[in-house]
């Protein structure tokens, strides 16, 4: 594509996404959508019909399917289209705060908008003003005061008590708004906004190689992250060993196991409303820390600091009545002595751990060991066809441990890292 074709895609781009071609819901009218599908994603557009019969668009979506359902049928496919064009179409069950609508004191306070923008006093927004006049009893939603338009808040079909009524914001002023709520540093929404293979060395490099040192492995799934050059030289310039989890094989990876523990404790701890799970994170994590682990026989806590964790300044008077505050075998041991036979003792008890879930393992898992050079057959995780479950035949490159192979195709192409129980001969 040359500067001149690129050019004319962007104006078509720009004619589309933008008026006259692109109008106002009129609320008065039925709505419509049409939806496609292709190999690699699917789309639709939300649209109403004029008097004279053309269709005027109103919003467009679009997403790229996954690697999962891209092995849908064609059927399957369009299916999808529909589901997910009516999900985003609808707005039944979405707080308009951080799209079209927001609080009233927020935007008088915000440096983007304020009453005195001239967007509340564009054509758009008092075509909408009209509407919502207009179709008052039909829209008891919207309501207009001032010249503003207000729509009611709504989560999961329950109206909200606190700021029931949020501001309609003009589409023009959306995007900056959404982004100075969102980026600015008090939006507190973490240090990596997504994990990209440079937000990753980023932060491997200034938050744990700069603070806690090197590691000598890193073990990570297979995530594209982590398989990109960029990742490679950073552990190639630190001298760090890459160890990756064989695919859709999440029981070797530690992380996956964390996070079956915070989603247990969310489901205990916050009973039937989940929907506020992130406001009580930190206290599912101080849980988590104090709790004594069954492989370990401690807590992390005392792992890391040789004491236990006091969730209450109460504890420490009770402690010291009943002599607890440290372990009266170690307690008159140099520092560095302590050290040894704390971790002395949790390998210990990790290895008799261990060695008690493989037996029950074993029991009910059938031995299974191949070569390098031999011939294999590896699942097809096909979700749409149970007859190709199954892939053609593959070879074992080597042998990455007890239950995880490399596997090659028979042209030599790596295949990456496979767990035994999706290999047959």
């Amino acid at each position: 594509m040359n500067t001149q074709a690129l050019e004319a895609f962007n104006n078509l781009k720009r004619a589309l996404t933008s008026a006259p071609v692109l109008k106002h819901p009129d609320f008065a009218k039925r709505f419509f959508v049409q939806c496609d599908a292709s190999e690699y994603g699917v789309g639709a557009v939300l649209y109403q019909k004029e008097t004279d019969g053309s269709e005027k668009p109103i919003a467009y979506f679009s997403q790229k399917l996954n690697d999962c359902q891209r092995n849908y049928t064609t059927t399957e496919k369009e299916c999808l289209a529909a589901v997910m064009a009516v999900k985003r179409s609808s707005t039944a069950n979405n707080v308009v705060a951080d799209t079209l609508s927001r609080c009233i004191e927020e935007i008088a306070d915000s440096p983007i908008a304020n009453m005195d923008t001239l967007e509340f006093e564009s054509q758009e927004y008092q075509e909408l003003v009209k509407t919502a006049q207009t179709n008052a009893e039909r829209l008891p939603d919207l309501k207009v005061e001032d010249g503003l338009v207000f729509k009611k808040a709504v989560v999961n079909d329950v109206e909200c008590e606190e700021n029931e009524w949020k501001l309609w914001v003009p589409e023009s002023l959306t995007s900056a708004l959404i982004e100075n709520a969102h980026c600015v540093e008090t939006a507190a929404h973490g240090a990596m906004r997504e994990a990209t293979a440079a937000n990753v060395v980023k932060f491997l490099t200034d938050e744990i190689f700069h603070k806690f040192g090197v590691p000598e492995i890193i073990h990570s799934d297979s995530g594209k992250q982590f398989a990109s050059k960029q990742f490679t030289q950073l552990l190639h310039a630190y001298g760090v060993k890459h160890m990756k989890t064989a695919y859709y094989a999440p029981q070797s990876n530690a992380a996956e196991r964390v996070n079956q523990s915070v989603l247990a404790a969310i489901r205990s701890y916050l009973e039937k409303d989940h929907r506020e799970w992130d406001l009580y994170l930190s206290e599912i994590e101080c849980a988590l820390r104090s709790a004594v682990q069954s492989a370990t026989g401690v807590s992390p806590y005392f792992a890391l600091f040789e004491m236990n964790m006091f969730t209450n300044g109460a504890d420490y008077a009770l402690a010291r009545k009943l002599s607890s505050l440290n372990d009266h075998e170690i307690f008159l041991l140099d520092n560095s002595d302590k050290i040894r036979i704390m971790r002395e003792k949790i390998k210990e008890n990790v290895h008799e751990t261990y060695e008690t879930n493989a037996a029950w393992y074993n029991k009910r898992i059938r031995e299974v060991s191949f070569r390098p050079g031999q011939e294999v057959y590896k699942r097809n995780f096909v979700l749409s066809d149970f007859k190709r479950n199954i892939n053609a035949k593959f070879g074992i490159a080597k042998a990455l441990g007890n239950n995880m192979y490399l596997l090659e195709s028979l042209a030599g192409k790596s295949l990456g890292a496979w767990h035994a129980k999706d290999i047959k001969q």
